[in-house]
């Protein structure tokens, strides 16, 4: 993988649940982003096909959910990295 560093535009779902401790806690769920791509001049839409694993980064004024992904791009399973940034709800292709 080689970074990337691109904003994209995401269709998320975002959901409410209560952890055992019954505090309400907000999950995100990624489903579909759009990117312009380098060696295209146009938007490519890609589906999330899966979620490998999601972890937290940073500190608390600057915090992101950082999600490992997979998708069948050009019939090829690709692994990527995208990045949600919590205080200013961007979304960042970082790796693919």
């Amino acid at each position: 993988m080689k970074i990337v560093v691109k904003n994209i535009e995401m269709i998320a779902e975002f959901y409410n649940y209560r952890d055992e401790y019954n505090i309400g806690q907000v999950k995100i769920r990624p489903r579909r982003f759009r990117v312009l791509l380098d060696d295209d001049n146009e938007r490519k839409v890609i589906n999330i096909d899966r979620i490998l694993n999601i972890e937290e980064e940073g500190t608390k004024n600057d915090s992101r959910i950082v999600f490992h992904c997979k998708s069948l791009l050009n019939n090829l399973m690709t692994q990527y990295i995208i990045k949600y940034q919590k205080n200013n709800t961007k979304w960042i292709l970082f790796k693919m």
